[in-house]
């Protein structure tokens, strides 16, 4: 169902949603499987209590940085691209 969603978005006319769903969804995973994996039951009182809050201050990092950063150099690479696709 999940590949469903994505065909979904990289068939629309704007090229940015289905990057910017893929990270958000992907970064959420990613983020939350680390922490809970590397936190979880620690021995570290204070990163057992508060793994989940640091996760996702970690995570609105990663976001903010993907959005801001990386969405956009993809967009300017893949203009750059199709215009060298287009004039072959």
């Amino acid at each position: 169902a999940d590949i469903m969603v994505f065909q979904r978005l990289r068939r629309m006319k704007q090229w940015w949603p289905a990057p910017t769903a893929s990270s958000i969804f992907g970064n959420l995973l990613d983020t939350y499987a680390f922490f809970a994996i590397a936190f979880y039951h620690t021995n570290d009182a204070f990163m057992a209590e508060h793994w989940i809050g640091i996760g996702f201050v970690d995570y609105l990092v990663k976001i903010t940085a993907n959005l801001m950063i990386f969405l956009p150099v993809y967009g300017v690479l893949l203009n750059f691209l199709i215009k060298k696709i287009e004039d072959k």
